[in-house]
């Protein structure tokens, strides 16, 4: 059986082709632990950038309630005092009417 070189040499070959097989099988199973790690941290990456999505929406409506009073209270601000420029500029003419149409009488 081992006399005839034929059969060894095919016996080799095999044992060889199997070798083949069984690393790159082992390659194989090393990239796919490497995938698996890496859609794990994208996953985790992801679930951070989702929190802090939300966290900034949550923040953005505080901040958005806040600057709608803040520009609620400078428009009121501003209509009492263009109320008040318009009194102050009317009442003297106002006063100074009556006060001729007092003294015409």
């Amino acid at each position: 059986k081992y006399e005839d070189v034929a059969n060894v040499d095919k016996t080799h070959d095999i044992a060889n082709k199997i070798d083949k097989v069984k690393e790159t099988m082992q390659e194989n199973i090393v990239q796919a632990l490497q995938n698996t790690e890496h859609i794990e941290s994208l996953a985790s990456r992801a679930d951070v950038m989702h929190e802090q999505a939300e966290m900034f929406k949550r923040k953005s409506k505080v901040l958005h309630k806040k600057m709608k009073i803040k520009n609620m209270k400078t428009t009121i601000i501003l209509g009492l005092v263009a109320a008040g420029v318009i009194v102050g500029v009317s009442v003297p003419f106002i006063m100074k009417e009556v006060n001729r149409r007092k003294s015409a009488q």
